[in-house]
């Protein structure tokens, strides 16, 4: 894309694999459904999801089928979207207390949805009841960042606390705390295997750790400035960072 095609800052971006697609949200409110391909990067939809209330986007895993993407902002529910119609479909009601949900993500079914709060609390969401069926306390600070596992067995989330947690998806309780990040926990992401998280952090370091045993198997220190996005891709063997120092950094894995 040549020169920005946003009339407000990006906070969210989602990519459509195998497809060149993407959905990004922006501080402007707006959702927009982006056409890859055409070399330009021209916008497809556009829809004004209302006041600060698209501030974290995860697009359902099933998307062929079912085009939804989620969202997140400063009411702490979470918004469910038809991107090819432009319409909200449900509403996901989190508890009073939670003000601001900063970050989203889908169980690899689409069954579920994570959700984690400026408050430090993590919700998790059934989408087909609409219910919440776990409201936890879990951190002390801001939640920047949630994901699921692959086989839908656990959830993480990532915090200003400079912590990790492990939770059981079904039973809604701690498996583990990962704590040896110096700063605020920007992105966590499950490996592929299911054995590993990658978590970025404003310390400036990507660290791996094993699921099993909590430890810290490997600490990356190629960025020189805060970790704001890690990736794995399909089949394990590669893991990408970006980071505020304008740096995409493509690791190898050792096992995939």
């Amino acid at each position: 894309m040549s020169g920005s095609p946003f009339v407000s800052n990006c906070v969210s971006v989602s990519i459509f694999p195998p497809h060149l697609d993407a959905i990004s949200s922006t501080l402007d409110s707006h959702i927009r459904v982006w056409d890859l391909e055409s070399g330009g990067g021209k916008a497809v939809m556009d829809i004004n999801a209302g006041p600060v209330e698209c501030w974290a986007v995860a697009v359902h895993p099933l998307f062929k089928s079912v085009p939804h993407v989620a969202t997140t902002g400063q009411s702490g529910h979470v918004n469910i979207w038809n991107y090819v119609e432009g319409t909200k479909v449900q509403t996901l009601e989190a508890a009073s207390s939670n003000k601001f949900s900063m970050s989203v993500d889908y169980s690899n079914d689409g069954s579920l949805i994570a959700s984690g709060s400026m408050n430090g609390s993590v919700s998790v969401f059934d989408v087909a009841s609409q219910k919440r069926v776990h409201s936890l306390e879990a951190h002390s600070m801001c939640v920047r960042a949630v994901c699921f596992s692959p086989d839908g067995k656990y959830f993480v989330s990532g915090s200003d606390d400079t912590q990790i947690h492990v939770y059981d998806v079904e039973r809604g309780s701690a498996v583990s705390v990962l704590s040896g990040h110096g700063s605020w926990i920007l992105s966590v992401r499950v490996s592929p295997n299911g054995k590993y998280i990658a978590s970025g952090s404003s310390d400036r370091k990507l660290k791996i750790w094993s699921i099993q045993t909590g430890e810290c198997v490997a600490t990356l220190s190629g960025h020189t400035d805060a970790v704001w996005g890690v990736a794995w891709n399909n089949i394990g063997d590669r893991l990408a960072s970006v980071g505020d120092d304008d740096n995409i950094i493509v690791y190898k894995s050792l096992e995939k």
